[in-house]
């Protein structure tokens, strides 16, 4: 991603971010180029990477490994009820850059709908 467009994204979760610290979960971190971008910007921010294609969870995990704040990735299917992905439910935020267009509709819908266990700021306008 250019760094324009990382400059974009931030900004955009800079105005829509519940406080200064929390946990964002990353949908489609395809080959981590999100990363160092919100790993700076977001210093007090526990980011978990994921991506459903499970071939680039090592070089998303190359790029986390930069930072004390990024976890290590997770294969995450966003089609799938949220209760079977691999990480703990209790995000602040659900980030999905480039994700809905590539998407099969299913994972559009159970990325855009609210549902337990996720609840919170993803669910607001914008």
């Amino acid at each position: 991603m250019s760094s324009l467009a990382n400059e974009r994204t931030v900004e955009a979760l800079r105005r829509h971010m519940p406080s200064s610290t929390g946990r964002l979960l990353e949908v489609g971190s395809g080959t981590g180029s999100n990363l160092t971008a919100l790993a700076l910007s977001f210093r007090d921010w526990h980011i978990q990477p994921s991506d459903i294609d499970a071939s680039l969870l090592p070089k998303i995990a190359t790029a986390a490994e930069q930072w004390s704040n990024v976890a290590a990735p997770v294969c995450i299917d966003a089609a799938a009820p949220a209760d079977d992905w691999p990480v703990e439910p209790s995000f602040d935020c659900i980030l999905a850059v480039n994700v809905c267009h590539y998407a099969s509709p299913q994972a559009t819908r159970g990325l855009v709908r609210p549902r337990p266990p996720f609840t919170g700021p993803h669910t607001r306008d914008g």
